[in-house]
């Protein structure tokens, strides 16, 4: 199983229902996927373009690999949230939301993509009213070291 595979079984098995891999350097190309979603397919896994950096070994012509993996995971709120307290939103959305990036980075790390000499790192914020569609959760960012084993 390749890396996009692996994240998008990693994010269903977390509880995401959609999974999707975005170029989102632009507020119009975040505002654009985020107009496809219909309130059923929520929470949604963004993630954005990814890349890799790393070293290859010139003894075993594998190269060890750092992906810094960074998105989101959002939920739609149906209600106003202009009155809604904000000692609400905390444990009612953001917190079930952080808890879904939690079991995705432990899902990660039993999935056989990781490189057991690595170390995997993250760090998970909340993500108040992103854009104006009342989307609420928590942003995550996670390097995550990988055997890449190129047969070039």
């Amino acid at each position: 199983m390749n890396l996009l595979e692996t994240l998008k079984e990693c994010a269903k098995k977390a509880n995401c229902r959609s999974v999707v891999y975005a170029n989102m350097e632009t507020e119009q190309e975040f505002q654009a996927i985020i107009e496809k979603f219909r309130a059923e397919e929520y929470p949604v896994m963004l993630i954005e373009q990814l890349t890799s950096n790393g070293t290859y070994s010139p003894t075993t012509g594998m190269r060890d690999a750092v992906v810094p993996l960074t998105g989101y995971v959002l939920t739609h709120v149906k209600q106003d949230t202009l009155n809604y307290r904000m000692d609400n939103i905390e444990p009612d959305i953001i917190e079930p939301m952080k808890k879904i990036c939690k079991s995705f980075t432990k899902r990660l790390l039993v999935s056989g993509i990781v490189n057991p000499a690595g170390s995997l790192t993250d760090t998970i914020t909340a993500a108040y009213q992103v854009t104006n569609k009342h989307l609420f959760g928590a942003k995550f960012s996670i390097s995550l070291p990988v055997i890449d084993s190129c047969s070039c």
